[in-house]
């Protein structure tokens, strides 16, 4: 290619050969064509290579790694050969739909104080659901409390995002994560209310043991920055909370009310955002419990937490109606 492109899309593949062609054939296939594709061949001993090598589209860079360097070293080098003035991430897995990187794009340029720009995601393979993702700056921060806020490979950033700030193995597989909390305070970031990305989901992802452990790691960094000082228990529970796993009613009321009361006192998160995002937390945890009868029903409304949980009256009537059913056949 000559010139300097619009985009530089960037995709580390490690023996990726039984998706590799639909995901490569995505980016090409986008109603944007201004675009570089700098494909990071990371030490694959399968046909990685093979199917890399047997298109001909100039817009693909192909850069091959001696050895295997993980996913960290090999997104920090395609960000650094990348000429692109927004920088795009790819899986070589997934499946960017045929306007992802128009949309994205016009966004960028028409937003140009937002530095980091994602979308939401249809998931496929061993499920599919849509998530669905904070659009403005102060929801991205508070749902980061929890959870990354962003579908990773779905994301466009401005290159000099990458010049300020650099993905870091500290803590595997939640890579994305950890840039994304340490950035937050000095970019901006936003996401488009559009499915732009199709996410695979299987058994070939990065181990779920050590991601989650990174995770949690990352979430007691930014719960520190809130003020909160937390038991182990209490940290216990909340990553538990996080994780979508079991705890009580009683506890994650006290718990998440805590992290709400000290952030009045703090002001780390935009305090209507933070509520939002921990009432809707809240919510889930309830209708998890709701095959426990009327008992979940009278503990909710009780609960502090009650007063920030944004639902409709229809959804509480259903709540209502799921307990009362459990109590029935109990």
């Amino acid at each position: 290619m000559n010139g300097q492109p619009i985009i530089s899309v960037v995709m580390p593949v490690y023996n990726g050969e039984q998706y590799l062609k639909e995901a490569i054939d995505s980016i090409l296939n986008q109603t944007f064509t201004d675009f570089e594709f700098i494909i990071i061949n990371d030490g694959s001993t399968d046909r990685t290579e093979d199917i890399i090598l047997s298109y001909a589209d100039e817009r693909i860079r192909y850069v091959k790694n001696g050895v295997n360097l993980q996913i960290v070293k090999s997104l920090n080098k395609g960000i650094e050969l990348a000429k692109g003035q927004y920088i795009a991430r790819m899986d070589a897995d997934d499946i960017s739909l045929q306007i992802r990187l128009e949309e994205q794009v016009r966004f960028m340029q028409d937003h140009p104080e937002i530095d980091v720009c994602g979308a939401w995601v249809h998931t496929f393979g061993d499920r599919e659901e849509t998530w669905e993702y904070p659009l403005s700056h102060d929801g991205i921060k508070a749902l980061l409390l929890l959870n990354s806020a962003f579908a990773h490979p779905s994301i466009m950033a401005k290159r000099s995002m990458f010049s300020d700030f650099s993905f870091s193995d500290k803590y595997l597989g939640a890579e994305d994560y950890f840039l994304w909390i340490n950035s937050i305070d000095h970019k901006l970031f936003s996401n488009i209310p559009k499915v732009l990305y199709r996410y695979r989901l299987h058994n070939k992802q990065t181990e779920k043991i050590v991601q989650r452990k990174s995770t949690d790691n990352i979430r007691e960094e930014i719960l520190s920055k809130v003020g909160c000082e937390f038991s182990d228990e209490e940290l216990s529970d909340f990553f538990a909370i996080s994780n979508y796993q079991s705890v009580s009613i009683k506890k994650a009321d006290l718990l998440l009310m805590k992290i709400l009361k000290t952030n009045t006192e703090f002001g780390y998160f935009e305090q209507k955002a933070l509520e939002k995002v921990l009432g809707t937390r809240f919510w889930i945890l309830v209708n998890q419990k709701a095959n426990r009868g009327l008992k979940t029903w009278l503990i909710f409304h009780k609960s502090t937490m009650k007063k920030v949980v944004a639902h409709t009256f229809y959804a509480h009537i259903k709540l209502f109606t799921k307990c009362l059913i459990r109590y029935s056949h109990g």
